[in-house]
């Protein structure tokens, strides 16, 4: 059973206390011993007025403590990122103002040369060191509006290596541009060709999106 990753398209508070603290009254000082002002208002004019200045008494440096070092805690990221891809068993759901669109690729024929030459004799061969996959995309709509599978979802290729790879063109079995527009209740499935690296097959990831402009969801290949 399936599970979907969603996404949608289109369209704390810290707060601080301050106490306030009294002063302590003027019994208080006097019974602990506190200086009075008179006190204060003698020491000075024990000075004389011909001395200098005398020099500033420097107050002790506070003590300084080294900070302990600490460990930034590992970033974390949200499923369906390139970082975090779902499954290869999970689809994803594109919610919309008029509907929702469920796309799910795989799973993929990774060596899929001779099928294609064999759909076509004008299909042209993979380039050396490459190697043509054919993978299913099942798009289902649920909604007031409708879909067109292969103008409005994109599928790319991620490979191990880190290079992405669009669907390339051929004549191919049971293409999804061959799938006409979805509406309320519509599921059809449809392949998308690419040619990728041999040595970057099986594996890598495949990113699906809709519309424009919208980020995609990653998913395991298989």
């Amino acid at each position: 059973m399936r599970t979907i990753v969603r996404l949608f398209v289109g369209a704390a508070v810290a707060t601080a206390a301050l106490t306030a603290c009294s002063n302590p009254s003027s019994d208080d000082d006097a019974r602990f011993g506190a200086p009075t002002q008179d006190w204060e208002f003698a020491a000075e004019s024990d000075q004389s007025p011909d001395d200098p200045d005398p020099s500033p008494v420097a107050d002790d440096p506070e003590p300084t403590t080294t900070p302990e070092p600490t460990t930034q805690p590992e970033p974390e990221f949200a499923p369906g990122t390139r970082q975090n891809p779902a499954g290869s068993q999970e689809s994803a759901v594109f919610t919309t103002a008029e509907g929702e669109i469920d796309v799910w690729a795989g799973p993929a024929i990774w060596d899929a040369s001779g099928l294609i030459a064999a759909e076509n004799q004008f299909n042209d061969p993979p380039a050396d060191g490459m190697t043509q996959v054919l993978v299913p995309v099942t798009v289902s709509y649920t909604g007031q509006g409708s879909v067109e599978p292969y103008y409005d979802i994109e599928v790319v290729y991620l490979a191990d290596n880190g290079r992405s790879f669009e669907s390339g063109y051929a004549v191919i079995p049971d293409a999804l541009r061959d799938v006409n527009e979805l509406y309320d209740g519509g599921t059809a499935t449809g392949n998308l060709m690419f040619e990728v690296p041999t040595d970057q097959v099986p594996g890598g990831l495949w990113g699906i999106s809709y519309g424009w402009n919208n980020d995609a969801l990653w998913f395991e290949a298989a």
